[in-house]
């Protein structure tokens, strides 16, 4: 169901269906409830985690969508890096972008394999056992696009960074 319920909100959204729902809102207060929220979660996984976020920073969009986009990128930092690892999140601004990263020095994704990782169903490791169907990263990538943004992987090393940026 999970796998038909993205699916369908991918079509949604790349048919630009959600735009009704675009309002300015606070983004700086929706990651900080987000990174709040999620706390817990990374101490449970032995991770330490650490989010950086400027005040006061105001977006058009659907907030519900961009939760979204974000709880999808701190699931995946949780889910795939290692025990220990430090996970990140950073909201800066300046006057024409919003730019959400998320970050993260557990084993992160080959770097021939960078542009990749936001394409339907692509596992980076296919044998793996951990839950999941390839669709969290290419909703953020539709998600971003839907709001006129750019998402964008970067390989570092050690980890991945992903960062995604808003039209001010």
């Amino acid at each position: 169901m999970r796998t038909l319920d993205s699916l369908l909100l991918l079509g949604q959204l790349e048919a630009g269906a959600r735009r009704e729902a675009f309002a300015l809102f606070d983004l700086s207060e929706l990651v900080t409830e987000l990174a709040e929220s999620f706390e817990p979660l990374f101490e449970e996984a032995d991770q330490t985690f650490e989010a950086r976020v400027a005040k006061g920073v105001m977006i058009i969009g659907d907030r519900n969508l961009v939760a979204q986009l974000l709880t999808n990128l701190l699931e995946n930092a949780l889910e795939h890096a290692r025990d220990g690892a430090s996970v990140w999140a950073e909201l800066s601004a300046s006057a024409k972008a919003a730019i959400l990263e998320v970050g993260d020095d557990g084993p992160g994704v080959p770097a021939n394999h960078v542009g990749d990782i936001f394409e339907r169903f692509v596992r980076m490791d296919p044998g793996r056992t951990k839950a999941g169907n390839g669709l969290g990263l290419s909703l953020v990538k539709s998600i971003a696009a839907l709001h006129n943004g750019e998402a964008k992987a970067v390989a570092t090393q050690p980890g991945l960074v992903i960062a995604v940026s808003f039209p001010r």
